[in-house]
């Protein structure tokens, strides 16, 4: 539309007279994916299966071109998954370790934003993002703590209450994942702690980005603190790298600390644009893929894991 076009041009002015600090943004979305592709070997190489670092980081890459560009149900952790399966020839530990990496990527949001939160000084405005944290950190704690214990379940009366719950498929997954990983508690560490320098990395090219844009009072630890938490709505599947959620998450936040909901949507934009970017290469290497699969011989085959997975099979 019109106003869509008006807002990227004026966003495109001002990012004119800064270009080096978009090159070295999208410089750093580059490594960062490289980062994430390291971690998910990590985890794959904690369950015994082997996947070469280039191999990786071409999924990682092809898995972030899907989740920011295509729309559709085929996100980029099923294309992972599906690679995976194939390269390792163990479908159900494949599938379960980008499960894996998956919340390890955003119990790192809400551990950053909650370290940053309790250590910046106290500032008007980081009320709600407090709120949020402290809710996600609690739910995920205690929702891991009582689906890997089956004794507590029991003395509280929650195993019927569990088996009755919605999303059984989801909790089957949660169930087998913790299974599979209780036993290697150090690669989980090791993951999580590179999922937070990643997030931290990512909120520092926001903070660059701002500069770039001329807005004024958003710092450095605002950054820190609050684009994990925004992130945290946009990994809400609605749309395609989180647009639109994402969106009013940064104006919802930002707007809490000063920051006028027009110049936190444009920084926004921006951010995701930046990402998008940054993960064409993927594109380019699915284009070019001999013998790629279609989506839905993709989404079959991952399926097929993942019923595997609910039945019980690691």
């Amino acid at each position: 539309s019109f106003t869509v076009w008006m807002l990227a041009r004026a966003l495109g002015i001002r990012l004119g007279g800064h270009l080096e600090i978009v090159a070295a943004v999208l410089l750093l979305y580059m490594g960062l994916l490289v980062l994430t592709a390291w971690r998910w070997r990590l985890l794959l190489r904690a369950v015994d299966l082997e996947l070469p670092l280039a191999r990786a980081t071409r999924l990682t890459f092809i898995g972030a071109f899907f989740n920011t560009a295509i729309p559709g149900a085929t996100g980029g952790d099923v294309v992972k998954a599906y690679y995976a399966a194939k390269a390792t020839g163990r479908g159900t530990r494949a599938v379960l370790s980008v499960f894996v990496d998956r919340m390890t990527g955003l119990l790192g949001l809400a551990v950053l934003a909650g370290l940053v939160l309790l250590v910046a000084p106290s500032r008007v405005g980081y009320g709600p993002a407090k709120v949020i944290v402290g809710v996600v950190l609690a739910a995920a704690l205690g929702g891991i703590f009582v689906l890997a214990t089956p004794r507590v379940r029991r003395a509280l009366g929650l195993a019927r209450l569990v088996r009755r719950l919605p999303g059984q498929a989801l909790l089957a997954e949660v169930h087998a994942a913790l299974a599979l990983y209780r036993d290697r508690p150090v690669a989980l560490l090791v993951a999580l702690g590179a999922s937070v320098l990643n997030h931290a990395a990512a909120s520092f090219t926001v903070w660059m980005l701002a500069r770039a844009l001329g807005i004024e009072g958003l710092d450095l630890g605002m950054a820190l603190a609050l684009v994990p938490v925004a992130n945290l709505f946009a990994a809400i599947p609605l749309l395609p790298g989180g647009w639109g959620v994402g969106e009013v998450a940064f104006a919802y936040l930002f707007g809490q600390v000063g920051i006028p909901a027009t110049e936190a949507v444009g920084l926004s934009v921006v951010y995701r644009l930046s990402i998008l970017a940054a993960s064409l290469p993927g594109g380019l290497l699915w284009l070019f893929w001999k013998g790629r699969p279609s989506k839905e011989a993709i989404e079959q085959e991952v399926e097929e894991v993942t019923q595997a997975v609910e039945a019980g099979g690691v």
